[in-house]
């Protein structure tokens, strides 16, 4: 009866503590911002608007329009994250701009330990061999 008891007891700990810290990583990970222009993110062109950052694994990003109706996966690489560039803010989309077209290329959050890089996309890699006056771009995100 106590090795049952003591079993549940540990059980019950263990419950509430991973729920705590998911939901504790979850609110960190998620970022909000307005892009005020058209995008690609990977091969997928999103509309200007707002737009939610979710971590969905250590990996993967989901880039979300707030409406819900534009929506994205992306595999990320880790990059040591440096302090952020802008004062205000919990987080930071950097653009890359070459031509007329702007492609998402990393994705800064002040509460996780590096910084995501997106893969180069076939379009920005051929765009940027044929333009070579590429800009970087930065939109301040905060915690949602």
């Amino acid at each position: 009866m106590k090795k049952q008891f003591s079993a549940t007891v540990l059980t019950l700990v263990i419950s509430v503590l991973l729920n705590a810290g998911v939901s504790q990583a979850q609110s960190r990970s998620q970022l909000q911002g307005k892009v005020p222009y058209d995008f690609w993110v990977g091969e997928t062109q999103m509309p200007a608007g707002e737009y939610v950052i979710k971590t969905h694994n250590p990996q993967v990003l989901l880039i979300q329009s707030k409406d819900g109706r534009k929506s994205q996966f992306i595999t990320t690489s880790p990059e040591i994250r440096k302090p952020l560039q802008i004062a205000e803010g919990d987080g930071v989309l950097v653009f890359t701009h070459v031509g007329s077209k702007a492609f998402l290329s990393k994705v800064e959050n002040q509460s996780e330990n590096y910084n995501r890089k997106l893969p180069v996309s076939s379009m920005e890699r051929e765009m940027a061999r044929n333009n070579r006056d590429a800009q970087l771009h930065r939109i301040a995100l905060n915690r949602q």
